[in-house]
């Protein structure tokens, strides 16, 4: 049985980064969100039809010194947990 899943982000803020490292922490943000649902429905999680008009998915916590991948992983997990709660 094949899962198909659709998400749809408009727009992705993280305020106090570099701008010129949005594409890298765009594409770091997509894998591991896309890596994240994988292993959720993969182990039974279920995962329904859901829409959402904004998520706010607080803030995250990166060390001192994280670099743009580093930073679009945490984003990633961040809003994951917010949309599973």
């Amino acid at each position: 049985m094949s899962t198909r899943l659709e998400i749809e982000i408009e727009e992705l803020g993280i305020d106090g980064c570099d701008p010129a490292d949005g594409r890298e922490i765009g594409g770091a943000f997509q894998r591991e969100l896309h890596r994240l649902f994988e292993r959720h429905v993969a182990t039974g999680g279920v995962v329904g039809p859901r829409s959402f008009a904004a998520i706010d998915a607080g803030r995250i916590e990166v060390p001192s010194g994280a670099g743009p991948r580093e930073i679009g992983m945490e984003a990633a997990r961040a809003v994951f947990g917010a949309v599973t709660r």
